[in-house]
């Protein structure tokens, strides 16, 4: 037999040390799976990114700057489109 815990109760019996063991142990698989997720989650990603590029013939395709606005960028669309619509300012 086990020797008895400070409180007198066998280990065997004690069933805080018990649920805490439980509980640890609970949690330590649940941290450890997220991670182990995550790293899976992101390799895969990493993975199917690199295979678009190579299908969309190397990188995605340069946007505006964030700062042009929706007049400008309107305007440009027009100027392409060959219309000669004049936009209002007011």
């Amino acid at each position: 037999l086990s020797p008895p815990t400070r409180l007198g109760i066998s280990p065997r019996y004690d069933l805080d040390a018990k649920w805490d063991a439980c509980l640890d142990l609970s949690i330590r698989r649940v941290a450890y799976s997220s991670l182990a997720g995550a790293f899976g989650g992101l390799s895969l990603f990493r993975a199917a990114f690199t295979e678009c590029s190579y299908i969309f013939n190397g990188s995605p395709p340069k946007w505006l700057a964030p700062e042009c606005s929706i007049a400008l960028t309107y305007s440009m669309v027009l100027l392409q489109s060959g219309e000669s619509h004049v936009l209002d300012a007011t």
